[in-house]
């Protein structure tokens, strides 16, 4: 009896609070009003408020600076805050990943620059019997440049 009473207790706390601010209409928010643009971001969670602010750079400031605004896979804009976070959410998931990958590259390809490095002699110049694996290398590094350069 006594759980019940307080199931029915914070069911009736829960149904008590305002609108979900997730499901705000993005058209209903004036972008070019940090005031308003804050007050739907303090409603928000921690998490979900950092992800609406990353929704709202990469709508403003992003794409003055050559980025792109945050879209659904058909091209067209979220229609709720809730919809915007969870789309900046996996697009700021994607670019850590990249990142991620383009560091490792970097990383790969310095490894081998020293590896090449170490081929020369004292005065820098090649010994005979380091040319092959100096190519191999050379070759390896052009590689890796390349893809370094796809994802850039």
């Amino acid at each position: 009896m006594k759980n019940r009473w307080l199931l029915s207790v914070a069911a009736l706390l829960g149904s008590c609070g305002g609108p979900d601010v997730r499901e705000t209409k993005i058209s209903d928010i004036d972008f070019s009003d940090q005031a308003a643009i804050q007050k739907v971001a303090q409603e928000l969670e921690p998490r979900d408020r950092q992800h609406f602010d990353f929704y709202v750079f990469r709508r403003t400031a992003g794409v003055g600076m050559g980025g792109t605004e945050i879209t659904r896979s058909d091209g067209k804009a979220p229609e709720t805050v809730g919809e915007a976070v969870d789309l900046a959410e996996t697009t700021k998931a994607a670019a850590d990943q990249r990142i991620a990958e383009w560091k490792e590259l970097i990383a790969k390809r310095n490894s081998l620059i020293k590896r090449r490095n170490s081929l020369l002699g004292p005065d820098s110049s090649l010994p005979p019997q380091n040319k092959a694996e100096f190519d191999r290398v050379e070759k390896e590094i052009a590689a890796v440049q390349v893809e370094i350069e796809k994802q850039h």
